[in-house]
C-alpha cells in the first residue's frame, strides 16, 4: 500500500523514502496541503510506466492510421 506524505516530510526524510521504495517495492505519494501532487516510485516501476506509455502511443498511431485508410 502506498505511503502517503507531505512534501516537507519528503523534504527532511528524502533518503529514508528512498531506501523505502526500493526495499520494499512500493510507492510514496507525495501531497501538497492534501493534495496528491508527485508520486516516488522504484526504477523497475518507472519502466513499465514508460513501456506501457510507448505502448499506448504506438496503438493510437496504429489505429489513426487504420482509419485513414
Amino acid at each position: 500500500m502506498p505511503r502517503n506524505v507531505s512534501v516537507s516530510e519528503a523534504k527532511n526524510q528524502f533518503s529514508a523514502l528512498l531506501n523505502w521504495v526500493v526495499e520494499q517495492g512500493d510507492e510514496v505519494i507525495i501531497a501538497s496541503r492534501g493534495k496528491p501532487k508527485a508520486a516516488l516510485v522504484s526504477y523497475a516501476a518507472y519502466q513499465r510506466f514508460v513501456a506501457l506509455r510507448e505502448q499506448a502511443a504506438i496503438e493510437q498511431y496504429s489505429d489513426k492510421q487504420s482509419s485513414k485508410r
